[in-house]
């Protein structure tokens, strides 16, 4: 792999990583509550993944 190329993927992760988390963080807002409301245990956790 070239250094150039290598560069920019470690300049990427962190933007990736941030927005992998808000977007976790917006569908579980979301969707999440929902179920977790509706069920209990780990039939709760397990519709939600």
């Amino acid at each position: 792999m070239k250094r150039e190329t290598a560069e920019r993927i470690t300049k990427a992760i962190p933007s990736m990583f941030k927005n992998v988390l808000a977007y976790t963080k917006d569908n579980f807002d979301k969707k999440g509550q929902e179920i977790l409301k509706g069920a209990t245990g780990t039939i709760g956790v397990l519709n939600f993944i």
